[in-house]
């Protein structure tokens, strides 16, 4: 496991998010969660290399419980995508008393829901801070594609990866919350100095066929401080359909007051990628520019082509553009 940790640092050094948050919120907040970063959500690849696992922020499905849109994760045939954060590293599972989120299984691949998992340490009141594998909630029953279901991972099972937790609570007999509490009084969330210990959404195992999956509206209560992450969209542009040489607008938001932001184009040939535009971002450090989709051939060939628009300490968005015939 610590290879795949390592992989996970690598993933997350590439990402980026809106305000980090640097402590978990005292009390009751709602945190908007735009874009990745290393100091709060990041997302990773659990599969072999070479397999798609990913995290990204979308307008919708349909009609998300808070705001405009959501975390999708996507994986291939042996993908394994997961999207976590170590904000809550070294949390005693006692003081835990709610863990709740919204999922939705697309239908465009196979239907599956997307588990919510951490890092475990069976004794946070050890000095051991050795990797112990993982407790798991995955929703019961088959999932209803094409909506969005409310979830309540306290109120469900648990099952464990490695021993010890898995002498108790294996995946063929998951645990109550309750049970495992029971069983493991001094469970945290792993707090190791190096590796960290993440609280995570996760998505593939493998799965034939691969899925896509979204989640929102996460909300996890620690005490007396209950937090609510609500995942949108950093960027996005408008249209998201065209032709090449199509005029589109593209905002993004979350920037340095007066810092340079560009905007390039993935041609999905040769070259690589072109840049679209340069700018300042704004006073609130909003980015905004209209410019046309390159013409043919810079345009590449139609399909789904990636935007990507990078700015100063590491914002890093990416958004698609669907190139029409």
């Amino acid at each position: 496991m610590p290879s795949a940790r390592n992989r996970w640092m690598a993933a997350a050094m590439v990402a980026s998010l809106l305000g980090p948050l640097s402590a978990v919120p005292s009390l009751a907040a709602t945190v908007v969660v735009a874009t990745l970063s290393t100091d709060a959500w990041f997302n990773l690849n659990e599969g072999p290399a070479g397999s798609v696992g990913d995290t990204t922020f979308v307008p919708g499905p349909a009609t998300p419980p808070l705001g405009n849109g959501s975390a999708m994760l996507e994986v291939d045939d042996t993908g394994r995508a997961s999207f976590g954060t170590e904000l809550y590293k070294g949390t005693a599972l006692a003081s835990i008393t709610q863990m709740t989120f919204s999922s939705y299984a697309s239908s465009a691949k196979t239907v599956v829901n997307p588990a919510l998992q951490f890092d475990i340490d069976y004794d946070g009141t050890d000095m051991s801070t050795a990797y112990q594998g993982r407790l798991t909630f995955e929703p019961s029953g088959a999932p209803t594609p094409d909506t969005w279901v409310s979830q309540d991972a306290l109120a469900g099972t648990w099952w464990a990866s490695q021993a010890p937790g898995n002498g108790v609570c294996p995946q063929s007999s998951p645990c109550t919350w309750a049970q495992v509490l029971a069983a493991f009084p001094n469970a945290a969330i792993r707090n190791d100095a190096s590796q960290g210990g993440a609280l995570l959404f996760r998505l593939g195992g493998p799965i034939g066929g691969g899925a896509v999956a979204n989640v929102d509206d996460f909300t996890i209560t620690v005490g007396s401080s209950s937090t609510t992450y609500d995942f949108e969209p950093g960027c996005s542009e408008n249209p998201s359909v065209g032709a090449a040489g199509s005029l589109i607008a593209i905002t993004a938001y979350g920037f340095s007051p007066n810092r340079t932001v560009r905007a390039f184009y993935y041609t999905n040939a040769s070259p690589r990628r072109v840049k679209l535009c340069q700018a300042l971002s704004s006073a609130s450090g909003s980015f905004y520019c209209a410019i046309a989709i390159p013409t043919a051939p810079l345009a590449g060939p139609s399909g789904v082509h990636t935007i990507r628009v990078k700015g100063p300490r590491r914002l890093d968005y990416r958004t698609s553009f669907v190139l029409t015939p």
